[in-house]
């Protein structure tokens, strides 16, 4: 989508909500994410993080909070950052290991998401499956990693949330 097409979309949908933003933060949001492939899931992440910002009496997204959550690329990537810096240092590794797995490089520098089932994660990372699930459980709580049910309750798959985390991060 071009610039004035996500600001429509932003507008729109904060509309809907009934959210305001201090002036030129729809501009920005959209300038920093126009023309980039994964521009809506990158921006629909940092709009989910400025609305979980917000005061619990406020509906505007005001340019401190703004500055908090950080431009779309950012916001992803300080999510990643802090999910992945309240590991232990096993943890870490198990963590480089998993998305590693999670993720299939493709020609050029594209990745693709892989949806890979823990047991398969763990035997891939050389972790157990509760160490692996712990992991993972970080990253799913800060929404950068999916988990898609499986038919068993021990067949749950896991999926990077955001192939822009890859780029970004």
């Amino acid at each position: 989508l071009t610039t004035s097409e996500l600001v429509r979309v932003i507008n729109s949908s904060a509309e809907t909500a009934g959210l305001t933003f201090d002036a030129g933060i729809v501009e920005d949001l959209a300038q920093d994410v126009a023309g980039d492939s994964a521009s809506l899931p990158t921006l629909q992440f940092t709009l989910s993080r400025l609305w979980a910002s917000l005061p619990p009496d406020s509906n505007r997204i005001t340019r401190e909070i703004y500055a908090k959550v950080g431009k779309p690329r950012h916001a992803l990537a300080q999510a990643a950052e802090a999910a992945f810096n309240s590991l232990t240092p096993e943890q870490q590794k198990i963590a480089q290991r998993v998305f590693l797995e999670l993720v299939l490089p493709t020609p050029g520098d594209d990745v693709q998401r892989r949806r890979v089932p823990l047991e398969n994660l763990a035997q891939l990372t050389g972790g157990s499956t509760a160490q692996v699930a712990s992991v993972l459980q970080r990253f799913e709580d800060a929404e950068l990693v999916r988990r898609t049910k499986g038919v068993d309750a021990d067949d749950d798959r896991f999926e990077v949330a955001h192939e822009a985390l890859v780029a970004n991060w």
